[in-house]
């Protein structure tokens, strides 16, 4: 009966030969009668053993062929259309050797010209003239002075006229040489002038033909480097055409095969990656449904532990409900029998008041129904303050905070009524008698 049995015996065996207790006993059996249990006492967990939808599932993806492995490159075995072309332009020839210089042997024109001024003769005429003319004007004068001066002066004016012929003919020799001089300057100058025209023209010739062969020297010596520029510029050309002609097909075939490797080894890694996956997905659905599996029976048990202590708590309370009627009637009577003047009930009504105001606010203090006990600190007037667990979980299940009853003021102690435990009235205690957890 737990604490309802302790009270019971207490209110019944205080003083069993008085009157006014057969009523209480009466009372307290029609309440003793009535048994309380927790309806969540017997619950199963439905969650537990619970079987993995999941499990034996198998991985869609294992054992998918690589499709791009072994693929074959399609520009293996492709030639180089380069390869073996011919230098065209090898071989020719050069169109401005042997050609002949027109410049060379021209004759000069001006050779084998003759000197006109070579053969100028003298004019006389002029000169003859002129003595004629004196003669003839000295003869007149003559015979004019014949008539007038006489034989004396005729010889000596013959003799001046003489004189006077003699100057005349010096003056036309004078003219003649002059006339003479000038036919040599002019000679030898028109052989001057001839000399250089000749001179002029074989110089001219000359350098014309020089001209001309180092022209044909010249188109012969820039043909030849033209044609080799050509040829080697064409080799080259050649050289360059079939070394990139070949470097494209290395270069074509290490790309495609450079592809399909890198395509076998994607899908591959792709493969690898959805077998990963799906295993992984494989493990995380059975994982997953197991950790939820496991974690709805554990809430399951929690919540059925949970339920199972409020089971209790409210089963204690009916029992405690139950036992503080039972003293509130056994007081109730024994109060009307003091009012009607029967004595011995002073100590009863103090003690049954005080078991139901300890159990009220604390409880059982007793050391000898804790276990767990731990000092914890004091409060302001110095007493220690305890968490502890009771035995017997009828009186409380879980950690609680109060103090001992053996290490407190007496005058806060209830001495052992109920079960031969001590009880403890906090309302003279500043300690707080508290559940933790």
């Amino acid at each position: 009966m737990g604490f309802l049995g302790d009270v019971k015996d207490f209110l019944l065996g205080t003083d069993p030969g008085m009157e006014m207790y057969d009523q209480a006993n009466q009372a307290a059996s029609d309440l003793s009668n009535i048994s309380f249990s927790n309806p969540f006492a017997n619950m199963q967990n439905t969650y537990s053993g619970m079987s993995n939808p999941y499990a034996g599932l198998t991985n869609q993806y294992e054992g998918l062929t690589n499709t791009m492995s072994g693929l074959e490159s399609q520009y293996s075995g492709l030639t180089n259309q380069y390869s073996g072309l011919t230098n065209t332009m090898s071989g020719l020839t050069n169109t401005m050797s042997g050609l002949t210089n027109t410049m060379s042997n021209l004759p000069n024109q001006y050779e084998g010209m003759e000197n006109t001024m070579e053969d100028l003769t003298v004019d006389t005429k002029q000169a003859e003239f002129e003595a004629q003319q004196g003669q003839q004007q000295r003869a007149n004068i003559m015979a004019n002075m014949k008539q007038s001066a006489g034989g004396s002066g005729v010889a000596a004016l013959a003799q001046q006229m003489a004189e006077s012929g003699q100057l005349a003919s010096q003056k036309a020799s004078a003219s003649i040489g002059q006339q003479e001089s000038a036919n040599e300057r002019l000679k030898a100058q028109e052989a001057g002038r001839i000399q250089g025209l000749k001179r002029g023209e074989q110089s001219r010739l000359d350098t014309a033909s020089a001209q001309q062969a180092g022209q044909l020297q010249m188109s012969e010596a820039q043909m030849a480097g033209n044609l080799q520029m050509s040829e080697a510029q064409q080799a080259n050309a050649l050289q360059m055409a079939q070394a990139q002609g070949g470097t494209q097909l290395q270069m074509a075939q290490a790309g495609d095969l450079a592809s399909l490797q890198m395509a076998g080894a994607q899908q591959g890694n792709q493969l690898q990656m959805a077998q990963a996956q799906g295993a992984t997905g494989l493990d995380m659905a059975q994982a997953g449904f197991g950790g939820q599996a496991l974690m709805a029976e554990a809430g399951a048990g929690m919540d059925i532990q949970n339920m199972q202590a409020q089971g209790n708590q409210w089963q204690q309370g009916m029992e405690f409900n139950q036992a503080n009627a039972v003293m509130q009637n056994a007081a109730g009577i024994a109060g009307s029998q003091a009012a009607a003047g029967v004595g011995g009930t002073t100590g009863f009504l103090e003690s049954a008041a005080q078991i139901a105001g300890a159990f009220v606010t604390g409880g059982g203090s007793d050391r000898r129904m804790k276990e767990n006990i731990s000092i914890v600190g004091k409060s302001p007037n110095g007493i220690n303050i305890y968490t502890f667990e009771y035995k017997d979980k009828n009186w409380g299940d879980g950690l609680f905070q109060g103090v001992m009853s053996d290490d407190i003021p007496k005058e806060a102690v209830i001495k052992a009524y109920v079960g031969g435990y001590d009880f403890v009235d906090y309302s003279k205690l500043d300690v707080e008698f508290k559940r933790i957890k």
